[in-house]
């Protein structure tokens, strides 16, 4: 899962065009004691990820191959 919040403070979630996983839409994922049910779509590999991260941490435009859909109307400064 890749999010991120821009300066603007909208807050946007990456997703593909094709899948590289095989979960099913709704596939939970569980941290520090949240659960987040995930598209297909919004699943990616380590590789991917770390190619996002890198050219963020850079300041190069982030990979074509993610696209960003806008949460925030999910979301409130202070509220997740």
């Amino acid at each position: 899962m890749l999010e991120y919040r821009n300066h603007e403070g909208k807050h946007f979630r990456g997703r593909q065009e094709l899948p590289v996983v095989q979960f099913p839409d709704g596939t939970i994922i569980s941290f520090t004691g949240n659960q987040i049910p995930l598209a297909q779509r919004e699943w990616f590999l380590r590789q991917q990820i770390a190619e996002v991260f890198c050219a963020f941490s850079e300041g190069l435009a982030l990979p074509s191959t993610v696209e960003w859909i806008e949460l925030s109307q999910n979301f409130t400064r202070g509220h997740a």
